[in-house]
């Protein structure tokens, strides 16, 4: 039996929690990725599924197939506790893929991408990394202003550039169902508006849940051999509210949160 172990991460229960695996597969044993079913119990879960890598046609008399499989899920993990799925591959006609619970939309608009994951919705756009705006929450538009990101900020040799302006290039890499991911590429930009180092993020979000990843790359093509940097900084300026409150969390296994 084959199956996929997920040790205890938390002392509280995770309802439809968002995981990734990369499944290694030998020579002609998945040709389809449908054919392969994730269970829990009984239970066949909904899967996303992206092929990485495949053998060679010769690697096997029945055709090369699929070497490295990356599958997103989403499963109810116990507080507390371990869990272990088993997968399967099945040689009859795949089952009726078994439907998620909820699910997320991409949608591609003059302004950008716009990603509704069900109680979350945003505009990735496509002049400058901030990295979202036009936040909503349950259809409601979030009392912080339409640009409430004003970029990623570098701060190098004494000088400053910014992700906030300038045309940037979107890609979507993942359009659901269980997540979508927003590839962005483009440049940073000095404040008299030219150029300056390439900058590469991504924006992923999850069905049914109301927060985002955001990832941020600077890249140095130019000609200086070296860049000292002092500093990266996100700012976050939402406008109008009242009695505000922020929250910090830092950590990975346990997370510790300051309140203001």
């Amino acid at each position: 039996m084959n199956t996929l172990y997920f040790e205890k991460i938390s002392r509280f229960d995770r309802q439809a929690e968002p995981v990734t695996v990369s499944i290694p597969f030998a020579p002609g044993k998945l040709t389809d990725p449908r054919a392969l079913v994730i269970r829990d119990g009984d239970a066949a879960l909904p899967a996303q599924c992206r092929v990485l890598a495949t053998w060679p046609d010769g690697a096997h008399p029945a055709g090369g197939g699929i070497k490295w499989l990356l599958v997103h899920l989403q499963l109810d993990l116990p507080g507390n506790a371990d869990k272990t799925l088993r997968f399967e591959i099945t040689d009859a006609a795949p089952e009726p893929e078994p439907k998620p619970q909820a699910t997320i939309k991409v949608i591609e608009t003059p302004d950008g991408i716009v990603v509704d994951t069900g109680p979350l919705s945003f505009l990735v756009p496509n002049v400058g990394f901030l990295p979202i705006r036009d936040v909503q929450l349950d259809g409601v538009p979030l009392l912080w202003g339409e640009t409430p990101f004003t970029g990623f900020t570098l701060r190098y040799d004494g000088q400053e550039v910014s992700s906030a302006s300038g045309p940037v290039a979107l890609e979507i890499e993942e359009a659901g169902p269980l997540r979508a991911v927003i590839l962005v590429k483009g440049k940073h930009r000095r404040p008299d508006g030219t150029a300056y180092l390439d900058l590469r993020g991504r924006v992923t979000a999850y069905a049914g849940k109301s927060y985002v990843e955001v990832e941020h790359q600077f890249i140095h093509a130019e000609e200086a051999a070296e860049l000292s940097l002092e500093a990266i900084e996100l700012a976050f300026a939402p406008q109008g509210g009242e009695n505000a409150r922020l929250a910090l969390g830092q950590g990975y296994y346990r997370t510790a949160i300051e309140e203001s």
